[in-house]
This record gives C-alpha cells, structure tokens and sequence, in this order.
C-alpha cells in the first residue's frame, strides 16, 4: 500500500462536519479500511487499497477539478494554488463487494510532510465561511466521472468532449470504458501533445463531491483529496437532506448527502 504522509492536524469533536469529515476520511484511507456507520451504528467495512497511477505537474499551481465531461471551455482553478513540484497521482480502491470495488476517494500527493491543516477546494467566487454546519462545496458529476487536470489540461479536455459530442470516442473515454471491467482510473493525455488529465468513476456514480486539501507548516498543498462519499462516517447527521432537482454546470454548495 502507498504510503500517505502523516496527519497532524488537531480536529476537535466540536469542529465543523466537512473538516471532521476530510479528518475522518483521510485517516481511513491511510488505515487501509473504510467503516460505514447510520449516526453511531456500524453498517460495514470495506479494504481500501491505495493505487498509484503517476505523476502530475502543476508548474503554475492552478488545479481544475471536475466531472470531465462537464468542463466549461474555459475552465476555472481553484483558489488554493500547488506545488511546482510533481504529486503523486492516487486511487483509492475500495472493496463493497464480492468482485465489486469502486473508487472511494482519489488523490494528489506530494510526500513532503504531514498535513497539519485541513481546507476546503473552492473557487474564487465562492466564500466557505458562507456555508452552514452539513454543507460544502463540491463539483457536480453526470458522466459518473472526476479528474485532476492543470488548466491548460483541462482547456484541451473540454475541446474535445465538445468535439467528441459524446459518442465516447475520444482518448479518456476509450481509456476508461472500453477494456472490461473497466479500469476505474487513468491517467493520459486528452490529446496529442497535451498535458495530461487523471480520470476516475465516481464513487458510486452522479452526484456532488468535496475536495478536501491538505496543508503542511509552510502552508503548503501536500495532499488533495476528492472525496466520493462512498460511505457514512460515525458522526453522520440521522436524517440527511436532498439536493436541488437540477445541476448546473458550476460548482454548487450542498448538504453533504443528495
């Protein structure tokens, strides 16, 4: 299993569901298991086997993510900027069946200390201090698929979707769909010469998911972390709420469950 850098970060039972949450989740990733939990009863557990699928490199530090399928021809980074430095791309596997796995959280790791903070992903018009106690930020998902993309990545992927028109023809789609079972991520080019894009399905399909970042001392990104919510967590709010019926392109803040 790949080792994930340490958590330092002090979260208190009285912090704020998403920053329990991406404390929680992370800690299970790096454990190896996932616990399922209704409020305080345990449901299920589930192995979790972390994979790598490669390196990517952010040399302005701007960072799209998203469904790929969904990506406005000029797509828009997220405020908290990388490293220039290359981070590990990362799969997290989970196994909630016999032969049934599906992708619990993916992550972009650099390895250079441990996280001693934990942040939300956000764009710059939107204001975290603006949400309420269950909500987040997260991007919407209709083709049951996330990425990690640089902006100029990102730029060439939504070209060629639109080009595509989807008939799934285009590199990421036949990298992820047309080998069976399906590879669950992959991490390629959208087009020749191109920076590369990671793709991976999405939990447990459509819906909306947060990206929790991790900083270290020097408030540097070490890990990012989308989280799929393919599980409960212990401390899940009994009765959750539903989400708006339609899903804009852009990025929505939500109750944690829809």
């Amino acid at each position: 299993m790949t080792m994930l850098p340490d958590d330092a970060a002090d979260v208190g039972d009285d912090a704020t569901w998403w920053l329990r949450r991406a404390a929680w989740t992370y800690a299970a990733l790096r454990s190896g298991e996932l616990v399922d939990s209704d409020g305080q009863v345990e449901k299920a557990r589930h192995p979790v086997e972390i994979q790598i699928l490669g390196t990517l490199t952010f040399p302005d530090g701007q960072l799209v993510l998203g469904d790929p399928y969904l990506l406005d021809d000029q797509p828009t980074p997220i405020t908290r900027r990388l490293r220039a430095t290359p981070y590990d791309v990362l799969v997290a596997m989970a196994t909630v069946g016999p032969d049934h796995r599906r992708v619990a959280a993916s992550l972009l790791v650099d390895g250079s200390g441990p996280v001693e903070r934990w942040t939300m992903a956000h764009l710059p018009s939107q204001q975290p201090r603006s949400l309420t106690e269950h909500e987040f930020f997260g991007y919407p998902v209709d083709a049951g698929t996330g990425c990690f993309a640089g902006l100029a990545a990102a730029t060439v992927t939504a070209e060629v979707m639109l080009q595509d028109a989807g008939m799934l023809e285009d590199p990421l789609s036949l990298a992820l769909f047309e080998d069976e079972p399906a590879p669950g991520a992959v991490l390629l080019s959208p087009a020749p010469g191109s920076d590369s894009v990671a793709a991976f399905s999405s939990g447990w399909g459509d819906g909306y998911y947060p990206t929790w970042i991790g900083l270290d001392a020097h408030e540097e990104v070490v890990v990012v972390l989308t989280d799929f919510l393919l599980t409960n967590e212990p401390f899940a709010p009994p009765t959750p709420a539903t989400a708006p019926p339609s899903a804009p392109r852009g990025w929505r803040k939500l109750f944690r469950r829809h």
